[in-house]
């Protein structure tokens, strides 16, 4: 008789059971697609910071390459202007040669 009792129990209790194992299940599924999508989400902003830090670096190796191409033509342009001074010098002394002669 307490067996048959023990019995009705567990029948009567099943329902109740099975939703709460059901409700645990579908939130185990929540909890994972959560995590599935801040996974996801992790390795879209890796991936983006990835591509900023190498914008960043070509960024810099082309700042580095204009501010040497800058240097070069300032040389080039301060040897240029030297020698074009030169040149005015020396024309106005041959001119100045031939006035006086």
């Amino acid at each position: 008789m307490a067996q048959a009792a023990k019995v009705r129990d567990s029948l009567r209790m099943l329902p109740v059971v099975r939703r709460e194992a059901a409700a645990y299940a579908s939130a185990a599924r929540r909890y994972r697609a959560s995590a599935d999508t801040a996974q996801a989400a992790y390795f879209w902003q890796t991936r983006s910071l990835n591509g900023v830090q190498h914008a960043l670096w070509e960024q810099k190796a082309e700042t580095t390459r204009q501010e040497v191409m800058v240097k070069q033509w300032k040389g080039k342009a301060r040897r240029r202007g030297f020698w074009n001074w030169v040149t005015v010098v020396s024309v106005a002394a041959l001119v100045g040669v031939f006035i006086s002669h």
